[in-house]
């Protein structure tokens, strides 16, 4: 089981980050981490590992220690990793939103589907986080 974990560089020639995570979702999230830097999403490279494995959402729970460890390096000068043991992760991980989902289709016999009535509710608790709410994909 994968933790979370992430490096950022912070190149001040160029006012950009590279950011080295697992975080799953990188084009959702993008526009939210260049901003909470304050810089343009043109200087930020999120970059994510071709196969970052399950999560069954928690991954995106990674997506604030991106933004501390990207001002960090910004302070510091020097890029900067952080990487969480199995006790800190368990401690401090969050699930997904508690998502409820009925999703009735209608189908010939041949099992061809004609049309689909979805209907979904999203709790995401008092304090809506990005990237929630959102139907989640993938970055594959």
């Amino acid at each position: 089981m994968e933790t979370f974990g992430l490096v950022v560089e912070y190149d001040p020639n160029e006012d950009a980050f590279d950011v080295l995570s697992n975080f799953q979702g990188p084009f959702s999230i993008l526009a939210v981490i260049a901003r909470s830097l304050r810089v343009p999403g043109n200087r930020v490279r999120l970059r994510t590992p071709p196969d970052s494995g399950g999560s069954f959402g928690t991954k995106q729970a990674v997506f604030p220690y991106i933004i501390l460890m990207g001002i960090a390096a910004r302070v510091a000068g020097k890029p900067v990793k952080w990487i969480e043991d199995r006790l800190e992760h368990l401690t401090a991980s969050v699930s997904a939103t508690n998502r409820n989902t009925v999703l009735s289709a209608a189908y010939d016999s041949d099992g061809r589907i004609h049309a689909l009535d979805w209907d979904q509710i999203e709790d995401v608790g008092a304090h809506i986080r990005a990237p929630e709410p959102a139907l989640y994909r993938m970055h594959s």
